[in-house]
């Protein structure tokens, strides 16, 4: 029999079950991030860019022979937030599933796109030398891996080679394995899940869509600037484009690597 008082505790489900989760919970795991993983702020700059206000557009479609409004799609397709802007301009934004102005919910793998983007930035600045560089050359932890004979190239193309499976539906698939280290919070341990996966293509013979690829170049990022991709995100994009709010990186585990994908 447990020894615990009966007090009030929020339920948070687990980090493992984050991509098999009904959609009854996903909505509030995603409002919830920083409950089930290790994070990392990525701070915004002084100034927020401003925005301006103005009349909302009305929206309509036609589907089945009836018009329907903006309210009826948020509805009908379980949408959280949306938002139109016209250059400078708001032209209509709002928000349902407990999601608010002032709330985080997650990017999920639009974070890859912005990995690749400061693939650019490191570029420039001479953190990484060559898009042709093996990923081994700033990360000798994959030394001896399937990753030995991929480049930094293969790893922005998704076409490392490796053998992945991203059934979100398998618990047992790579990507649900890699969601249970970081539910885990296990340091190390989706490096080292990466480096037991075996080559299964030549690198950069086949796309195959793999939130481990952009793991591993968020890894390589780290590796090649010497800091955190917190910072690197705050001082190249985050903090210069006038976000409203500070943003979080997922980790790896407490104090741990960033989750670029």
């Amino acid at each position: 029999m447990s020894t615990d008082k009966a007090e009030a505790r929020r339920y948070v489900p687990r980090g493992e079950d984050f991509l098999l989760l009904s959609p009854t919970w996903q909505a509030y795991a995603y409002r919830n991030v920083d409950s089930m993983f290790a994070t990392r702020r990525i701070q915004r700059g002084q100034q927020a860019f401003p925005l301006t206000r103005v009349a909302e557009i009305a929206v309509e479609y036609e589907t089945g022979g009836e018009r329907r409004g903006i309210d009826d799609y948020i509805y009908r397709a379980n949408v959280a937030g949306l938002l139109v802007l016209h250059g400078d301009t708001i032209r209509l934004e709002r928000y349902a599933l407990g999601l608010e102005e002032h709330l985080r919910w997650s990017s999920m793998s639009m974070i890859k796109s912005l990995t690749s983007t400061l693939v650019g930035a490191a570029l420039q600045d001479g953190a990484i030398a060559s898009l042709d560089d093996a990923v081994s050359l700033y990360l000798p932890a994959l030394r001896g891996s399937a990753y030995d004979a991929v480049s930094v190239r293969n790893l922005i193309t998704m076409s490392s080679g490796v053998d992945w499976n991203e059934d979100y539906t398998d618990r047992n698939s790579h990507v649900n394995r890699y969601s249970k280290s970081l539910g885990d919070k296990v340091p190390g341990g989706v490096l080292a899940l990466m480096r037991s996966v075996r080559g299964l293509h030549k690198p950069g013979s086949q796309f195959l869509y793999n939130t481990g690829d952009t793991y591993v170049l968020g890894a390589l990022l780290s590796a090649a600037t010497g800091r955190t991709l917190a910072d690197y995100m705050s001082s190249k994009i985050w903090s210069r484009f006038g976000m409203e709010f500070d943003a979080f990186y997922t980790l790896e585990s407490e104090g741990g690597q960033e989750i670029g994908g």
